[in-house]
């Protein structure tokens, strides 16, 4: 049962270390700076989309444009 365990333990550091290797400091500060400028992008994509919607509704009710 002890060997077991022991080789279990072995096999899971085998997997684990490589991927402890890859993430760095580095890199998942670069992963979180990607998300949050992806995010700030989406979020004013997502306001100006509304903003022409409904400049183009209050000109087609209105019969004139107006920002």
């Amino acid at each position: 049962m002890e060997e077991t365990a022991s080789t279990l333990m072995t096999e899971v550091g085998s997997v684990l270390e490589p991927i402890t290797e890859q993430f760095t400091f580095a890199n998942i500060a670069e992963i979180l700076v990607i998300v949050i400028g992806a995010a700030a992008v989406l979020t004013l994509g997502w306001f100006g989309v509304r903003k022409v919607i409904s400049v183009i509704q209050r000109a087609l009710k209105r019969g004139k444009v107006s920002v």
